[in-house]
C-alpha cells in the first residue's frame, strides 16, 4: 500500500496554516512514511541518499550490541572480542565523521580509525553473532 498525498491536499493545508507550520505538517507525514518503510524493508528512502553514512551507524550501533554477549570467536577471548568489536564500532563511526569534512589531521586519524574497523569487520564478519 503505497500511501500518497496529492498537491491539492498541501494546497488546503497552504491556506488554513503559517509556512513554517505547513512545512512542519510535511516533514511529519515524511516521517510517517519513513518510518513505515524501515519497518516494512529495513530502510527508508531518505536513508539511501547517504547510504554509507547510514550502514556504518548501523553497523556500529549493532556490533556494540553484540558486547559482552555469549558468542565471540574461538581464537579470542571474551575481553579481547569486546575490544575487536569496539575498534569495529569505533570504525565505522570515523567513516560517518569522514562525511562531515573534518579538518586534514582530523581526516588521517579517522581514515585510520576506519580502516582499521573495516579490515576488522571483514575479518571477523561470521562472527558477529551471539
Amino acid at each position: 500500500m503505497k500511501i500518497v498525498f496529492s498537491e491539492s491536499f498541501y494546497e488546503s493545508l497552504d491556506k488554513v496554516l503559517h509556512p513554517s507550520m505547513l512545512e512542519k505538517v510535511k516533514d511529519f507525514f515524511r516521517e510517517i512514511k519513513w518510518f513505515i518503510q524501515r519497518g516494512k524493508r529495513g530502510y527508508a528512502d531518505c536513508d539511501v541518499w547517504d547510504f554509507d553514512s547510514y550502514l556504518s551507524r548501523v553497523i556500529a550501533n549493532g556490533v556494540r550490541e553484540l558486547k559482552d554477549g555469549t558468542g565471540y570467536p574461538a581464537d579470542l577471548s571474551v575481553r579481547k572480542w569486546n575490544t575487536t568489536l569496539e575498534k569495529i564500532a569505533v570504525g565505522f563511526e570515523a567513516q560517518v565523521k569522514l562525511s562531515d569534512f573534518p579538518t586534514r589531521e582530523d581526516e588521517k586519524k579517522l581514515l585510520v580509525k576506519a580502516k582499521i574497523g573495516m579490515e576488522l569487520f571483514q575479518k571477523y564478519f561470521k562472527s558477529l553473532w551471539d
